[in-house]
């Protein structure tokens, strides 16, 4: 579709006149995701673009550009604190990638600061947000659930700026892990901001970017805008690609960093070697991804907001790229519903299979005593 192609080439910085465009499919396209600030970069010298669209994307630069300075400067004085008070810090994602790989203070919105911590530093560093007049953002569960189940804090909010205190990168009741210790063991020193830090390791905040737009939000809203984080970040930096391969196999992360990897030549430009790709995703696996979200979907930002289906499918994409999928059978006998498909991934069969036909059987043996008793699963 041209609106795709143009949006891509834009991005890329490819020869892109914007000839022959629908404005109104373009604009719909570039809000739906949330793209306007970084549009606007590729098209302000453009004579040819609607005034409306241009003024437009114009205000989303300035308010992102406003929001990010804001943000960066509450970001360092927590940072300097953290340093008096000899708190390692990994800043990583939204801030990481405004000032090492966008390089311009408007060009990728943060929704919040995302830091990693050392789990004994917790408490230490939580006063010190409130002692710079952040609060504990408690909506959806307590700071003792948080503390207990989770690999993070909630959000501590100042006016607009939100910070997220992390001391892991996956979930406690994740069945996938990553290796904490690899990160803070390969950190380096390094400046964010002109503030002392730990850099992470290239290659491992690589891999999380990666498991991020496909483990995590299973190529939801924003996939796009991660997935150019990812491209950008393979055209500046240099990548030890068999490290890179080795850690994401040994994390079992594998096939989830593939498949981002793979959407990232398809939507971009062919950045990673097939031989990289293929080492960590086969090929049959790959296809099933892409059968479930397409790169039209992805920029239509047409996935459904039906909690059920929306469950499903992150449930099905999550199988789909588990290298051991035993360890996924628990989560399974723990659902509400649970669909054929969603069956013929965990057993890696067709949904026709006799195998699917069977597990549904027993699935319904399971959870019919528990409704007949009035009892929810």
């Amino acid at each position: 579709m041209k609106e795709i192609d143009a949006i891509c080439n834009l991005l890329c910085n490819r020869n892109e006149t914007l000839e022959n465009i629908d404005f109104i499919e373009f604009n719909k396209m570039v809000h739906g995701l949330n793209m306007q600030h970084l549009i606007y970069e590729k098209i302000k010298a453009m004579n040819n673009i609607p005034l409306d669209i241009k003024k437009d994307y114009k205000n989303d630069y300035e308010k992102t550009k406003i929001l990010n300075t804001l943000q960066c400067k509450v970001l360092c004085k927590v940072l300097e604190q953290f340093d008096l008070e000899k708190i390692e810090v990994i800043v990583f994602k939204g801030a990481y990638l405004v000032d090492k790989v966008y390089k311009k203070i408007g060009l990728r919105k943060m929704g919040d600061v995302d830091v990693l911590i050392h789990k004994k530093d917790l408490d230490r560093a939580i006063n010190i947000l409130i002692n710079n007049g952040f609060k504990y953002k408690e909506e959806h569960c307590s700071k003792a659930w948080f503390d207990e189940n989770y690999y993070r804090t909630a959000l501590y909010v100042k006016g607009p700026v939100e910070i997220e205190l992390h001391w892991d990168l996956l979930p406690v009741v994740n069945p996938l892990k990553f290796n904490i210790e690899d990160i803070w063991n390969t950190a380096e020193d390094d400046k964010l901001f002109d503030i002392s830090v730990k850099e992470m390791k290239i290659e491992l905040l690589l891999i999380y970017l990666c498991i991020h737009v496909s483990y995590c939000h299973f190529f939801n809203h924003n996939s796009i805008r991660r997935l150019y984080d990812i491209y950008l970040i393979l055209l500046s930096k240099e990548i030890d690609w068999s490290y890179f391969i080795d850690k994401s196999i040994e994390y079992d992360l594998n096939k989830f960093v593939g498949v981002s990897l793979s959407y990232v030549n398809e939507i971009f430009e062919e950045i990673v070697s097939n031989k990289v790709i293929s080492s960590l995703i086969d090929e049959r696996t790959l296809k099933r991804f892409k059968k479930e979200i397409t790169i039209s979907e992805l920029f239509r930002n047409k996935r459904t907001t039906n909690s059920s289906k929306i469950m499903e499918t992150q449930r099905l994409i999550q199988l789909i790229g588990m290298n051991d999928k035993l360890r996924y059978i628990k989560l399974v006998s723990t659902q509400k519903s649970c669909s054929g498909k969603w069956i013929a991934a965990l057993f890696d069969v067709s949904p026709d299979s006799m195998k699917v036909l069977v597990y549904n059987w027993i699935y319904l043996l399971r959870i019919l005593p528990k409704y007949l008793l009035g009892r929810t699963v």
